[in-house]
């Protein structure tokens, strides 16, 4: 896998234009190790031309998350949004800044774009983030009970719903923002910039 990652980092330029659309930066790109799967990648022709998201642990990537970058409505065409590869068993994503930071605080959103994107808005508080409540293991509450707080930035949609109430029984240092309808994280931060989200933190603290 990390020769394939190696590869896909040297596509990265083709995916410009969708990262700008996100309002994720080159820099967190390239600190997140992001990638372009080729199309002449033989063993993965699946996910040809989506962004690779990699689950990197110390020794290097144990997983992925493949986004489609196309510019079309992925329910619609009945094209899978996210893709993982076949028996993929992924814990959180950045799991190291978890598992390695001293801050007192810890992030958690549902998905990597949002985990991506807020990573530009908390400074140097840790952001992990989840593929969805389905991906929830018994041992993740031990990742977190280190941390003062856990902050848990919540979708408004039966999905967030379901991660809200695991967390409110796993997590017992668990804090909620609660995203206005319709947004997620990324959603928000492009529509109305990084300060409504530093905004909700701020309530959220203040609570």
């Amino acid at each position: 896998m990390a020769r394939a990652l190696q590869r896909w980092e040297e596509n990265l330029t083709q995916a410009k234009a969708y990262l700008e659309s996100r309002a994720i930066s080159g820099e967190t790109a390239k600190a997140f190790n992001l990638g372009v799967v080729g199309f002449d990648d033989q063993g993965y022709e699946r996910y040809a031309g989506r962004l690779a998201i990699p689950y990197l642990d110390r020794k290097g990537p144990v997983g992925f998350t493949f986004r489609c970058m196309a510019d079309h409505n992925c329910k619609a065409e009945s094209c899978p949004k996210y893709l993982q590869l076949e028996g993929q068993e992924v814990g959180f994503w950045n799991i190291c800044a978890l598992v390695d930071s001293d801050s007192a605080v810890a992030h958690i959103t549902e998905g990597e774009i949002d985990g991506l994107t807020l990573t530009q808005v908390v400074g140097d508080e840790p952001v992990g983030a989840l593929a969805g409540v389905s991906k929830w293991r018994p041992y993740f509450p031990f990742v977190l009970n280190g941390f003062e707080r856990v902050v848990l930035w919540s979708d408004p949609d039966d999905a967030g719903e379901k991660m809200r109430a695991k967390f409110k029984a796993h997590v017992p240092n668990a804090d909620i923002v609660q995203m206005p309808p319709p947004n997620d994280v990324n959603s928000l931060l492009v529509a109305q910039g990084p300060d409504v989200l530093r905004a909700l933190y701020q309530e959220e603290e203040e609570s």
